[in-house]
């Protein structure tokens, strides 16, 4: 979990900016992986206005096995542990458990978030374009649109 969030926070260092006009534009990327016992199909939308990443959105959707089953609590517990030093930083989480099915989703809001919060997220003085994101993604084994 924290190498993907990590990923996604780097990519996003490397897309803070793009050259397109005035036109808002965003870009989808996802992976599919099989771990361990689990699915995971994760998806990253990647807004940007002008100049800029303006807006960010991870959602992970895993399916445990049914032999972890009995430890959804404690796997939610767990990723809601791990993401409240995100939720310090000012990015929204949410984690939601049904059945077999735990899906986490945070969104950053650059927009929004202070000086201070993007800095300790290392997004504060990021440059690049969407084609350097959508790159760094596809590096990393995503497929985007």
């Amino acid at each position: 979990m924290k190498k993907y969030l990590a990923v996604c926070l780097a990519v996003v260092m490397v897309g803070f900016a793009t050259g397109c006009g005035s036109d808002t534009k965003t870009l989808t990327c996802t992976m599919d992986q099989n771990v361990a016992m689990m699915d995971m199909k994760q998806t990253v939308n990647v807004t940007f206005k002008k100049d800029s990443v303006t807006k960010m959105e991870i959602v992970q959707d895993v399916k445990v096995s049914d032999s972890y089953a009995s430890y959804m609590d404690e796997i939610k517990n767990s990723l809601e542990e791990e993401m409240q030093s995100y939720k310090d930083m000012g990015l929204n989480v949410t984690t939601k458990t049904d059945g077999n099915n735990i899906k986490v989703s945070m969104t950053a809001d650059l927009t929004k978030m202070s000086d201070k919060d993007k800095e300790s997220l290392d997004l504060l003085d990021a440059k690049g374009s969407r084609s350097d994101v959508k790159k760094a993604f596809e590096d990393a084994e995503y497929t985007c649109k």
